[in-house]
């Protein structure tokens, strides 16, 4: 039997299978086309932007970890039966460092003009003071 013959055979089992409600009978849960594009748009991205570096991947997990520690100090606040100051200023500062980390690392600010660097803190003190203002006042 040739090799055609045999593909031809396995084409017409695969064909003539009962429907199954298990997902991916003998073959990868992942299916193949969406593993390949997957795949595509991982190389398309390190081609664009490159491997992503060490202190990326710090900043990513410090956002990481600044974002939960934000919601537990939310579900305290809740857990304890009122809002005061305290978790409401805490919130806003943990996202204001959050800022500042996705401003220096992502947005490359870090090498930017002093004059820029500056502006940029200067600008996120305002912007912490004025939400802290509304948000407690």
């Amino acid at each position: 039997m040739g090799v055609k013959a045999a593909r031809a055979i396995r084409h017409s089992q695969r064909r003539n299978r009962k429907p199954s409600h298990i997902l991916a009978l003998d073959r990868p849960a992942l299916d193949y086309a969406l593993r390949d594009v997957l795949l595509s748009m991982r190389i398309i991205v390190v081609r664009i932007f490159g491997s992503p570096t060490v202190r990326q991947t710090v900043a990513f997990a410090i956002l990481i970890l600044a974002t939960t520690l934000s919601w537990h100090v939310g579900q305290i606040a809740r857990a304890a039966g009122g809002i005061s100051w305290l978790p409401v200023f805490s919130v806003l500062t943990i996202a204001v460092a959050k800022m500042s980390v996705v401003g220096f690392h992502f947005m490359e600010i870090r090498r930017a003009q002093l004059a820029f660097r500056l502006f940029f803190v200067i600008w996120l003190a305002g912007i912490l003071t004025a939400l802290s203002v509304l948000a407690i006042g």
